[in-house]
């Protein structure tokens, strides 16, 4: 038996949006088996840097807090995302570290869309695992759209 929670709230102040929120994935204690996200979302809910991928699987025996705080929002017509994690054990006795991530994207065209990503995770260097490196991830990407939205196929 292992258990989940996530909390995340907003408010929408023109065209920014700051956020709050906290995940808890239970580590192993209970059982010998941290809970198992099934199919990991990890990169899209505990940073960018894909430190926390073991959650899928139940390969977090420590479990995993991310206590994170967020802002969206449009500037000069791109779309911004920044975010802050905090990340640290079930106990709270030894925390893995903390992440920086950012996000610049615009519409290039009508069907062309720019975009550049960065995570930033400072590990913790008490720690003697992998969570004590630090790690720097970049993205340059460009999506390009054919054809109509899958929702305009059904009206």
């Amino acid at each position: 038996e292992a258990h989940f929670a996530h909390l995340y709230g907003c408010y929408k102040m023109g065209d920014w949006t700051p956020g709050a929120g906290y995940m808890y994935l239970d580590d192993a204690s209970s059982d010998g088996k941290s809970f198992d996200t099934l199919f990991s979302t990890a990169h899209k809910f505990n940073g960018w840097s894909d430190r926390f991928l073991d959650s899928n699987g139940g390969g977090l025996p420590d479990g995993l807090q991310d206590y994170y705080i967020d802002l969206k929002g449009k500037l000069m017509g791109n779309n911004l995302v920044f975010a802050y994690h905090y990340f640290d054990d079930v106990a709270g006795n030894d925390d893995y570290g903390m992440e920086y991530n950012a996000l610049i994207s615009r519409k290039v065209t009508e069907n062309l869309t720019a975009s550049l990503k960065a995570a930033y995770f400072v590990g913790n260097d008490d720690r003697g695992d992998s969570y004590a490196d630090d790690d720097m991830n970049v993205w340059l990407r460009l999506d390009y759209t054919i054809g109509s939205k899958v929702g305009d196929l059904f009206k």
